[in-house]
């Protein structure tokens, strides 16, 4: 018999695989809701997935099946993490930013800040959702699109578009990554817009 799980990025997944190994567990199939996401904002989770993926392939996964709502721009980055992990399993988080961040060019340790950024507000604001997790019932679907301001500001937001127009500034020559980038900035524009309409 082969388990089946899907865990969400709001399950305590340690504890949760930890239970099924002390069950008798031994293999199971990670088919994970972590993309089928409509948020309109960055939501910073790449490290978690990456961290996700790696406890399971080294405590007993055999096989991944990553949902995905593909094309939604905030998830692309998560998406392309999935896909090459699946590919390169045992390569570090930082190899699989590096190599993403690198195909914008002279631009690529401007989009790698821009990324860790947003990972540390998430990161940051994962940690109040935790201490305030047992003071009141999470969420519903209704208030979802509330629930993704959490990790931003709108001066945090106007702080990751300075970073990647500074970075314009300073010059990409490769066309397709000046392309890459000029598609960035003009998303981290929409995101300033999309929090005040949200706020």
């Amino acid at each position: 018999m082969i388990f089946g799980t899907v865990p969400t990025f709001a399950d305590d997944w340690q504890s949760f695989y930890a239970g099924w190994k002390k069950a008798g567990v031994k293999k199971f199939f990670l088919r994970p809701n972590f993309h089928c996401s409509t948020e309109s904002l960055p939501r910073g989770v790449e490290k978690m997935l990456y961290d996700i993926f790696s406890y399971c392939r080294d405590n007993g996964m055999i096989g991944v099946d990553y949902c995905a709502y593909m094309g939604r721009f905030p998830t692309l980055i998560e998406c392309y993490l999935a896909v090459r992990l699946i590919a390169e399993p045992n390569l570090s988080f930082e190899e699989l930013m590096a190599e993403y961040c690198g195909a914008y060019g002279e631009a690529s340790d401007a989009v790698g800040e821009y990324y860790r950024r947003i990972r540390e507000r998430r990161e940051k604001s994962d940690e109040t959702v935790r201490i305030q997790a047992g003071k009141r019932n999470m969420l519903d679907d209704s208030q979802h699109a509330l629930y993704q301001l959490r990790p931003h500001t709108e001066e945090a937001l106007k702080g990751d578009l300075a970073v990647l127009e500074a970075a314009m500034k300073q010059g990409v020559t490769c066309p397709v990554a000046r392309k890459r980038l000029e598609t960035l900035i003009i998303r981290a524009k929409q995101y300033v817009l999309v929090y005040r309409f949200l706020s």
